[in-house]
């Protein structure tokens, strides 16, 4: 028998077995037909192989050949010349033949990391035959044959599942070998009016890290995720989302955003707007109660910033912070500075702050005596008063106070000693009476607080007196002056007074 032109080809058809979102091919035949999904379930992943079917004959009498042969199959992506495709060539060997007809399983891979084995694109499959087997060299057939497309793919039919087990690897990839400027992998579309173009989900409920979508580029200047809301044809009050992220369990994240360049710049969440009044990034707290935040920001640099924000426009704000009724800007820090400013401070209204308590010390030296005739000895630390003369023939001292505009006024207090003779009961003769007053040209002077021993004081004893029933505790330097008056005792008893002090609250600077 004539090896040359002995081979022609009558029959080729591919059968490509699947088993996809729960049907299956029943059996290997030339007629196929698809079982009810409701009857069968796949029973393993579908590996990359298929059975391909034809028909030998002589080529001179079209009587068909008895075998068994020898086959060599491969697989290309033109017609003529072109690439090898895949794990080519295939070769089976001591095939058997029934009335020229022959069955083989052929298996080109996916094509791994270079192009895909069946992608879409054209494939031909180049075929040779040495019969009988193991005899002679492999002869090709006349020509490729163009691998067709089956009519109805299950596994492309709407509502398809693609599943399987695969550890490690992936069940479904979508490659674009395009090296031109766009390129898409994989799209998706809907036109429901609350549809979803494409549904991702990590169905694991462990603790490990998962992923809804996984995403990366290697271009210098690519996005891993890119989002982008078209609707744009209106200037009506709208919210569409260019992305679209949400977490439902406590402590989750609606959007993780990391930069793991260790060096120099980089940013783990970036937004941008162009609208005049829009924002780059928007937070909102919805939340009525507990201490929630719009926008959270955390360092952990000693030269670093929580939260950084950068104005280049004359007249714009690089942090700018709003509230109805609460705080726009609120800064807490135990250790360091809550705010701080490097450069000037405004503020276009009162500051103030927490109330702090503040003291005023008017010492004996500034008290002076109201009249020429009063005999006292004033040490500086000390005013001496009293020695002789009537007692209860009080001398008169003022000395001129300076309060902090606005400040309140809590307390007064002053502090003395008695030195004279022996077993003086009669206190009017030790008493020494203090008295806050404030004074302007239209009421003159008028009384906030008065002092004076509430006990008999024996010569020898130290005693201090202090009031907190304050009237006027508010100071007002627009349009008062405020004085201490100390009234001394005119004799019997040697007086030693110490010095008062003032005790005040205040909310802002003075």
């Amino acid at each position: 028998m004539r090896q040359k032109n002995i081979f022609k080809r009558w029959l080729v058809f591919v059968v490509i077995l699947a088993l996809i979102g729960g049907s299956e091919i029943t059996h290997q035949a030339r007629a196929q037909e698809w079982a009810s999904q409701s009857v069968l379930a796949p029973q393993a992943e579908v590996s990359t192989v298929f059975t391909y079917q034809g028909r030998l004959t002589d080529d001179s009498t079209g009587e068909p050949i008895t075998g068994p042969c020898d086959f060599q199959f491969s697989l290309w992506d033109a017609a003529t010349d072109g690439t090898q495709i895949g794990n080519s060539p295939q070769t089976s060997t001591n095939v058997s033949l029934d009335n020229g007809y022959f069955s083989v399983a052929l298996d080109f891979g996916d094509g791994g990391l270079g192009p895909a084995t069946f992608a879409g694109d054209a494939r031909w499959l180049a075929i040779a035959v040495r019969c009988p087997t193991g005899s002679g060299s492999y002869i090709p057939l006349n020509g490729r044959v163009a691998l067709n497309a089956a009519p109805y793919a299950l596994s492309l039919r709407p509502g398809a599942m693609v599943a399987g087990d695969r550890s490690g690897g992936t069940v479904l990839i979508a490659r674009n070998t395009t090296t031109g400027s766009f390129g898409a992998g994989f799209k998706a579309e809907t036109n429901a009016t609350q549809g979803t173009a494409l549904i991702a989900e990590s169905k694991s409920s462990s603790l490990q890290q998962t992923y809804g979508i996984y995403a990366t580029t290697a271009s210098r200047g690519g996005t891993a995720v890119y989002g982008e809301s078209k609707y744009g044809g209106s200037a009506q009050d709208n919210v569409a989302y260019g992305g679209y992220f949400k977490a439902n369990a406590f402590g989750d994240v609606g959007v993780y955003g990391e930069s793991a360049w260790g060096q120099g710049y980089g940013v783990g969440v970036w937004g941008k707007t162009a609208a005049p009044y829009g924002d780059g990034v928007h937070g909102v707290a919805t939340a009525t109660s507990g201490e929630n935040h719009g926008v959270y920001g955390e360092t952990d640099s000693t030269e670093g910033s929580g939260v950084y924000g950068k104005s280049a426009a004359a007249g714009g704000f690089g942090v700018y912070g709003y509230s109805r009724y609460g705080d726009a800007v609120h800064g807490k820090s135990p250790d360091g500075y809550a705010i701080y400013a490097e450069g000037d401070a405004h503020v276009t209204g009162d500051l103030t702050w927490t109330a702090k308590q503040g003291h005023l010390s008017i010492p004996p030296a500034a008290f002076q005596p109201q009249t020429h005739n009063i005999e006292f000895n004033n040490l500086g630390y000390a005013l001496i008063q009293g020695g002789g003369g009537i007692c209860n023939a009080q001398k008169l001292f003022m000395a001129p106070v300076v309060l902090p505009h606005h400040a309140t006024v809590i307390k007064l207090e002053y502090h003395a000693w008695t030195q004279g003779p022996f077993g003086i009961s009669d206190k009017s003769c030790a008493t020494l009476t203090l008295r806050l007053l404030r004074h302007n040209f239209t009421t003159g002077l008028e009384e906030m607080a008065a002092l004076e021993p509430t006990a008999d004081y024996s010569a020898g004893t130290y005693f201090s007196e202090e009031t907190t029933t304050i009237q006027y505790g508010g100071v007002n330097n627009d349009d008062y002056q405020y004085y201490l008056e100390l009234s001394a005792p005119g004799g019997g008893v040697l007086v030693w007074f110490y010095g008062a002090q003032i005790t005040y609250t205040f909310y802002e600077p003075y």
